[in-house]
């Protein structure tokens, strides 16, 4: 299970969730869609942007193009390459 942090019409947060189903991933997605919660991020964080995706592990990967290199690197039969 991943956790990602997005916000609303966010096109790399799309697509981080894209590759993610594309993999059969279980996600928790959680929206950043008040300047609290944005505020409260950036505090905890140190992180400025979006999405940010961690591992079940709280392993932090970074960000959509993070993500691409992640599940290419874990040796996931599924997918040999990602567009």
């Amino acid at each position: 299970m991943y956790t990602v942090y997005t916000t609303t019409n966010c096109t790399f947060c799309i697509q981080a969730k894209t590759l993610l189903n594309e993999y059969n991933c279980e996600y928790l997605n959680i929206i950043l869609d008040t300047q609290e919660k944005k505020k409260d991020f950036k505090e905890r964080t140190g992180l400025r942007t979006v999405p940010q995706i961690y591992t079940n592990d709280g392993t932090h990967i970074g960000g959509y193009e993070e993500l691409k290199e992640y599940m290419i690197h874990r040796g996931d039969s599924y997918k040999q390459t990602i567009p």
